[in-house]
């Protein structure tokens, strides 16, 4: 199979192909050229900039893949130049999306008067009302977040017949590479002997999918390569979600920490938590991709946990 990956050089996308290549496939990658990184042996590289795709429509086409995923589609005006360019040259599309696409996350937000929708959230959970979920923090139109809406790259996706479409929902994925270093906030109070972690207690209780961008590559790849995955919406994520407050829990035990998670009025701590209502979770269900795939993490959480720790202590923020 040959396999065309638009965004493949950064955090998830560099996993996605390494399982790739792995798993035998004839891998192309499309990217700026701007992100240092050594590509698996036989990785051909075709650099150009998403913003003007048509200008790299030779190459692009003339890679002749038989399926393209796309890493980081965030905007309407994106998708439609992606489906523009590939449909009728190539035979499937496969789309990273998030769970910020669901109604919970304008509640969690405190922008919907909605109460919570049950959890696990599934595929056919409530999505957002509301669009562009993040333009009133934009400076100005041309700010990347006024166009943002993964809704709306949905819809293309999905509504594209002569490029059948595959659309992943991710969760908060962590592990090496993750320039957000979603651990290293409780990693570092650890490491400096702190004995007590205080989350308010509607933090504390909170549960938000999470996954292990090993994991999520394992499952890009799956649904890559299975031709019964198009057409379809699946969540990606843990099989059983934990509230934070275990979670911080989970990673203490494996890197030695002695201390206490403690949850506490939210009055009583400082806190960098921002003012959110807690009550919204975003717990979602990934039952879907493991019965109609079978799908299956090829690591365990407790092992991505301490690949994820050790690479933290090795590569600490800067900032």
């Amino acid at each position: 199979m040959r396999v065309l990956v638009l965004g493949g050089t950064g955090f998830i996308g560099s996993w996605v192909v390494r399982r790739l290549a792995e798993a035998g496939c004839e891998v192309g990658v499309f990217h700026r050229g701007q992100t240092p990184g050594r590509m698996p042996n036989d990785v051909r590289e075709i650099l150009g900039d998403r913003r003007t795709l048509g200008g790299s429509r030779e190459a692009l086409i003339g890679f002749q893949p038989d399926v393209v995923i796309d890493i980081a589609l965030f905007t309407q005006t994106q998708a439609e130049a992606v489906r523009d360019l590939f449909r009728g040259h190539t035979g499937r599309w496969v789309v990273l999306s998030s769970a910020d696409v669901y109604r919970q996350y304008d509640g969690l937000r405190r922008l919907s008067e909605a109460p919570p929708d049950a959890t696990p959230l599934t595929e056919e959970s409530p999505v957002r009302e509301r669009l562009y979920p993040f333009r009133a923090d934009a400076a100005s139109p041309d700010d990347f977040r006024y166009h943002y809406d993964k809704i709306l790259v949905e819809r293309v996706v999905l509504a594209t017949s002569e490029l059948p479409g595959t659309v992943l929902r991710l969760p908060r994925v962590y592990g090496p590479g993750d320039r957000q270093h979603r651990l290293s906030q409780y990693l570092s109070a650890m490491d400096a002997g702190q004995s007590v972690i205080a989350l308010p207690q509607g933090v504390a209780a909170w549960r938000w999918t999470r996954a292990y961008v090993e994991d999520v590559a394992a499952a890009v790849v799956l649904a890559t390569r299975e031709a019964r995955a198009s057409g379809q919406i699946y969540n990606v994520g843990e099989a059983h979600t934990t509230p934070e407050a275990d979670w911080v829990r989970q990673i203490g035990a494996l890197c030695g920490w002695a201390g206490e998670v403690r949850a506490v009025d939210p009055a009583s701590v400082e806190t960098d938590w921002p003012d959110l209502d807690w009550r919204y979770h975003l717990d979602t269900s990934s039952a879907r991709v493991r019965e109609h795939l079978g799908y299956r993490e090829p690591l365990s959480a407790e092992e991505g946990l301490r690949r994820t720790i050790a690479w933290e202590r090795a590569n600490p923020p800067t900032a």
